[in-house]
């Protein structure tokens, strides 16, 4: 692939994607922010009653913590590629720093978005009347963001193992 067509690629996924890769990012920070401080709380509580620590447990916290950050770096990057209109130089840059961040987030939460949408699906059997409909509503918007982070998915891979041509 040339330059000229991953810069495109890069933009097109910035452009179509942005709403959705932007929640996934958010959510999979939240929740790994939130791991993390409820994970330090029951270490401290395990450390009063016990007067000691377990082992690992900082680690982990500083993995939950990193990952989060990088997610976050990755919002702040997109932000600057879907504000960058003219150009696709921040979504090229967006896409070869924060790629991986972005992967595992739009994974995490395409799996959540399934088993949402499975939740869904068990309950809607069950429900009449308005209950029938609001879940049915829920289950398509459940669907779409499954099938948007599997778009994402596909293309983030691609663009992060493409060698260029001069």
């Amino acid at each position: 692939m040339d330059q000229d067509t991953y810069a495109l690629n890069c933009a097109m996924l910035v452009g179509r994607y942005g709403d959705e890769i932007e929640r996934a990012l958010r959510l999979e920070m939240e929740r790994l922010e939130n791991g993390a401080i409820a994970m330090e709380n029951r270490h401290r509580r395990f450390f009063e009653k016990h007067g000691r620590g377990l082992v690992g447990v900082a680690l982990s916290i500083e993995e939950w913590r990193g990952e989060a950050a990088a997610m976050r770096d990755a919002r702040k990057r997109l932000a600057a590629a879907q504000e960058e209109v003219a150009g696709s130089g921040k979504a090229i840059e967006f896409v070869v720093v924060s790629g991986a961040a972005v992967l595992t987030a739009v994974i995490r939460r395409q799996a959540e978005e399934l088993a949402q949408f499975e939740r869904l699906s068990g309950e809607f059997h069950e429900a009449t009347g308005e209950a029938r409909t609001y879940i049915a509503q829920s289950a398509d918007a459940v669907s779409g963001y499954a099938k948007a982070y599997s778009d994402i998915g596909f293309w983030i891979r691609n663009l992060m193992h493409i060698e260029l041509e001069k």
